[in-house]
């Protein structure tokens, strides 16, 4: 068999590496973009990141493209699990969510996780390199070194990648609609 037909050795070998910092990572931006009480934990959207990969028939690159993989289903998962509430309450109450400062913006945003997608899925059509910083380094939580190395760029152009993103995105999440609590 091919190299590319046997992806699960790779895979598995590299998860177990990143399993801790992918769940700390996963904690965090849990914590921030989730109401309290949310019935996925940590593990389980980790764990369904990792099945999701799994399924994936394809060769892995390196620990850095499976993390920045892992990071983009974990953060699917999230989505998903948002869009299959929302459906349910038929279009009922939107969950709200808060981004702080540190992450994409400056000042504390409250916001529902599909209004965040929606934002990030036009900033991958307008500009897909910084749509790819914004998941590695507020989902992955990676060093703007790690993802110029994953992405074949400079640290100094991912760092300019991400602040381009979060003005971006504040413009956009700052829209007629959105609410914005002010410390």
């Amino acid at each position: 068999m091919s190299q590319a037909a046997q992806p699960r050795p790779d895979l598995d070998q590299h998860m177990v590496a990143l399993y801790h910092d992918l769940r700390k990572s996963v904690r965090q931006r849990m914590h921030k973009c989730e109401r309290p009480g949310h019935t996925l934990s940590p593990t389980d959207v980790v764990n369904e990141a990792y099945l999701r990969l799994s399924q994936r028939n394809q060769s892995w690159a390196s620990k850095t493209h499976i993390q920045a993989l892992a990071v983009k289903c974990a953060w699917d998962v999230l989505v998903d699990y948002a869009r299959k509430r929302n459906a349910e309450k038929r279009g009922g109450q939107q969950q709200r969510v808060t981004l702080l400062d540190g992450d994409l913006v400056s000042k504390e945003l409250s916001l529902d996780v599909l209004d965040l997608y929606a934002a990030l899925e036009k900033l991958e059509e307008k500009r897909p390199q910084q749509r790819k910083v914004v998941d590695l380094r507020f989902f992955g939580g990676m060093s703007f070194r790690e993802i110029g190395d994953f992405l074949y760029i400079s640290p100094s152009t991912a760092r300019e990648y991400w602040a381009y993103a979060r003005a971006w995105l504040m413009s956009e999440l700052r829209t007629p609609g959105v609410e914005c609590d002010r410390p």
